[in-house]
């Protein structure tokens, strides 16, 4: 019978007898369908066996993760190895075919994509730094990237250099050849081929008297040409700067008209003035400048007076409410303007019956008792100074002035407890003018 037949073995199947003939059985199909099992069939267990092997599911990449397997899904992927140190200056890469990490410091993680900055990772502190090239290394750009070096492969060519006047080279970069340059020649200023230098600073005297009419402002006569004889001044400025011209003694009607790089520059400013003398005042970015001084009149000619008092600045904008105020820091002399903004803050009667002007605030937070010294000597317009306590409310203890500082203009001079407090520039007056610096400092 079929017991006779019987090899003992449980994997080749069972085995029958067929006419008096044993024949073999049918092997146990231990197949699972799942492509990283070991399929065998055990004797010792009379079972099919099931092995796992994450190795038949690799994809022979040790980057994107050891793939493993599972034993109901079968192949599965894991997660890619993650290489990333968290530090800002180090490129992280995972290896092949270890699936190892480097992490290498380089610029490269910097790279701005910019060819005019050099980029740089500073270790340290763990942060980029791209900084415009300087091929030359006298701290200024090219003019090609947006900086003032006309030379950026000559070290001795830069802003501001001292000029040589024989080597026919322009050494300070203001366009101005040997010739012409103010530090080179001496002239009455009848032309910008010499104009009179004013970056040093002091009074300046002479008459228009026999000098050519060359130049004309947009405030001047119109059409263009109809206005008279004129007289132009250099100014170099190194620094962001308030500058005040000033003109005293005059007895002719007279207007200036100011540009940027040359006399027929950009202008950035033009205003009228009648006979007897005032002052016109413009913030100022780094550059040189022409000022021409002007008569609106083909035959009007006189004697002028003319001095440039020129402040450096940090240049403020968009201060106009509390939140928005600009920090402060004691020593600093800051410049804005308040045209755009609005009055939002008014000052206390005691200081003015004058409301509705426009207002800029600022913010400066005392760590201890000081006493607070605040000035807009030297704006363009009549101003009030008032501040304002942590909470932007004013009150009658805090300090407030109109003419203080002199003239037109304020100044505070208050002890005051620790704490931060806003210091608002008010406008005294219905001027037209919004220039004005505020000068801040603890005694």
């Amino acid at each position: 019978g079929n017991w006779d037949c019987q090899d003992c073995s449980y994997c080749n199947g069972v085995e029958v007898c067929v006419e008096f003939v044993c024949e073999g059985g049918i092997a146990i199909d231990c197949s699972d369908t799942h492509e990283c099992t070991t399929d065998s069939c055990s004797e010792e267990l009379l079972d099919c066996e099931h092995v796992l092997d994450d190795a038949l599911c690799s994809d022979g990449t040790a980057c994107n993760g050891a793939e493993f397997c599972d034993e109901t899904l079968g192949c599965q992927d894991a997660p890619p190895i993650d290489c990333n140190d968290s530090i800002l200056c180090t490129l992280d890469r995972c290896e092949e075919p270890t699936g190892a990490c480097t992490n290498v410091v380089t610029d490269e993680v910097c790279n701005d994509g910019d060819a005019c900055t050099i980029d740089v990772c500073d270790t340290g502190a763990d942060t980029c730094s791209n900084t415009l090239i300087d091929n030359d290394g006298d701290s200024f750009p090219p003019e090609s990237c947006g900086g003032p070096d006309c030379d950026d492969d000559d070290e001795d060519r830069y802003p501001w250099a001292t000029e040589i006047c024989t080597d026919g080279i322009d050494s300070n970069c203001n366009g101005l050849p040997d010739v012409s340059d103010p530090m080179c020649c001496s002239g009455s200023g009848d032309t910008c081929d010499c104009p009179v230098d004013m970056t040093t600073g002091g009074v300046l005297t002479g008459t228009t008297v026999g000098m050519s009419n060359d130049y004309c402002g947009t405030c001047g006569a119109s059409p263009c040409g109809f206005d008279g004889a004129d007289v132009a001044f250099y100014l170099s400025l190194p620094t962001a700067s308030f500058v005040q011209w000033t003109m005293s003694g005059m007895t002719w009607n007279f207007y200036m008209h100011l540009h940027e790089g040359s006399c027929r520059g950009t202008e950035v400013a033009c205003d009228t003035f009648p006979s007897g003398g005032t002052s016109l005042t413009k913030i100022l970015d780094p550059g040189f400048y022409f000022l021409i001084l002007d008569s609106p009149g083909m035959f009007t000619t006189g004697a002028y007076s003319i001095s440039a008092t020129t402040t450096p600045v940090e240049v403020v904008s968009s201060n106009d409410t509390c939140l928005s105020a600009a920090p402060v820091t004691p020593g600093m002399t800051y410049a804005g303007s308040l045209a755009g903004l609005v009055d939002d803050y008014a000052p206390p009667t005691a200081c003015t019956w004058i409301t509705g002007g426009a207002d800029a605030v600022f913010r400066i937070t005392l760590p201890t008792d000081a006493t607070l010294e605040a000035s807009t000597v030297g704006s363009s317009f009549d101003t009030v100074l008032h501040m304002l306590d942590s909470t932007c409310a004013g009150g009658t203890t805090l300090p407030c002035d109109t003419n203080g500082g002199g003239g037109t203009a304020s100044r505070i001079y208050n002890f005051l407890s620790a704490g931060t407090y806003y210091i608002v520039v008010d406008n005294n007056s219905w001027s037209t003018a919004t220039d004005y610096i505020l000068t801040v400092d603890l005694i």
